[in-house]
């Protein structure tokens, strides 16, 4: 009879912790969204000018948190051009996230950039042999991908640009600076994106406009600090959607304005708004 008593008076108390666990397995598995995309395919980081290991590493971990994706290799590209790498791409279905790190991030010159990311594309399509990846850019790394995409946006060579990302991308210059031109960067735009006032730098990537990978998915991210620039401080938010002139021909275009102090240039790629933003369009 007590044990019976006793039993009964422990029941309640079982229930509770069987009902807690079943919550708790409830909200692990809401962690993933029900009806997230995971390929092979690998997400390539590319910082900007200034740029480090740490500059896009935020939003790799931010998405390996979400269970959206897993960092795999670190590509150190060194003042010589020689490539060292940490880690190793696996043929798993985890949304693989490749970190390509400058260690001369302030040689300001994309053009010559693009050429080291070409032959580092070169050699992950040789060792894995995946058909398509994607790129999450900021700022120069935009640059690099545009004067990369020129020479190779349709190579049959190459693997296919599948989804692009682009957080404070300088398509029409920027505000100051040596090589900046303020009054192009601020230029208005047609209904098309065209800006009616063109930078050097935008005349020499304009082909784009004709030769964007017709399968390729874009997001455009800016910032504006709100505060009467209509910039992020450094880029104009005019510059930023000239992108869309560039990338007509692509599969589709959305662009998406943040709006306030996480919105500066630098801090865009961290603001946790901007994350998800790039898991939604990257992964759901």
């Amino acid at each position: 009879m007590f044990n019976k008593k006793y039993l009964l008076a422990l029941l309640p108390i079982m229930l509770f912790l069987i009902l807690s666990g079943c919550t708790s397995a409830k909200q692990l598995v809401k962690k993933a969204p029900v009806d997230a995309q995971f390929t092979d395919n690998p997400t390539l980081f590319l910082h900007g000018f200034g740029g480090d290991a740490d500059s896009m590493k935020p939003m790799i971990k931010s998405i390996e948190a979400a269970k959206l994706g897993t960092e795999v290799e670190t590509i150190h590209v060194r003042a010589n051009d020689t490539l060292t790498t940490s880690g190793t791409l696996t043929a798993k279905r985890n949304n693989p996230l490749i970190n390509i790190v400058f260690d001369d991030s302030t040689n300001g010159n994309p053009a010559h950039n693009a050429v080291v990311l070409q032959a580092i594309l070169k050699k992950l399509h040789r060792q894995y042999h995946f058909k398509q990846f994607n790129v999450v850019a900021h700022s120069m790394g935009n640059s690099t991908l545009a004067e990369y995409l020129l020479n190779n946006a349709n190579n049959p060579e190459l693997p296919t640009l599948n989804k692009y990302v682009a957080i404070a991308s300088i398509s029409n210059s920027f505000m100051g600076g040596n090589s900046g031109n303020t009054q192009a960067s601020r230029s208005p735009l047609t209904a098309t994106g065209e800006p009616t006032i063109k930078s050097d730098m935008f005349t020499h990537i304009s082909k784009l406009h004709t030769t964007f990978p017709k399968t390729t998915h874009v997001l455009n991210i800016f910032g504006n600090l709100d505060d009467g620039s209509n910039s992020d401080g450094r880029v104009p938010t005019n510059s930023a959607q000239a992108l869309k002139y560039l990338t007509t021909h692509g599969a589709s275009y959305q662009q998406q304005e943040f709006i306030g102090a996480d919105a500066q240039h630098s801090k865009l790629k961290r603001n946790p708004k901007v994350e998800k933003a790039v898991m939604k369009f990257l992964f759901e």
